[in-house]
This record gives C-alpha cells, sequence and structure tokens, in this order.
C-alpha cells in the first residue's frame, strides 16, 4: 500500500515538472520518449532477471552498487569510466 500511494505523489510531481518545463519551452519529447522507452525495457529486463536469480542476486547487485556509490562519493574515482578504464 505504501509503495502504492509513493508512486502517486511521484506523479504527481512528473506532471508538474513536465508542465512547467513545457511552459518555459525546455522540453525535449523525442529525447525524453526515447530515454522512457529504454527505461521501460530496462524495468522489465531487471524484473525478469530479479524473479529468474532470486533474493540473493538482488541483494549482491545493491551490495554492490551501494559500494560503488560509495567509493564514488569518498573521491576513489572521478567517473565510472575512470573507474572502468574507459577514460
Amino acid at each position: 500500500m505504501a509503495n502504492g500511494t509513493n508512486r502517486v505523489a511521484i506523479l504527481l510531481q512528473n506532471t508538474v515538472a513536465v508542465s512547467s518545463f513545457r511552459r518555459r519551452n525546455m522540453l525535449d519529447w523525442r529525447g525524453g520518449l526515447a530515454l522512457a522507452a529504454l527505461v521501460a525495457l530496462g524495468a522489465l529486463l531487471g524484473a525478469r532477471i530479479a524473479v529468474a536469480r532470486g533474493a540473493a542476486f538482488v541483494r549482491s547487485v545493491l551490495l554492490g552498487v551501494l559500494l560503488l556509490s560509495a567509493a564514488k562519493l569518498l573521491g576513489a574515482f572521478g567517473t565510472i569510466g575512470d573507474f572502468l578504464g574507459l577514460s
């Protein structure tokens, strides 16, 4: 129930934000819709992987992301590209 009510608040915030950006003519519909499609695809794939691999896998991924985020915040590397050796 709490997650559902949280989604309503997020929907309202996003609606106000889109309206505000549209009024100021600062909205890139093409780019935004492309990103939305990619996010939806990633969410579907991520959910399928999470269900297939189980809770232990999800916890491991979340721990990895948390550790990378902490290292970034503590200044261990400049960008993710630096960390991966891509820069």
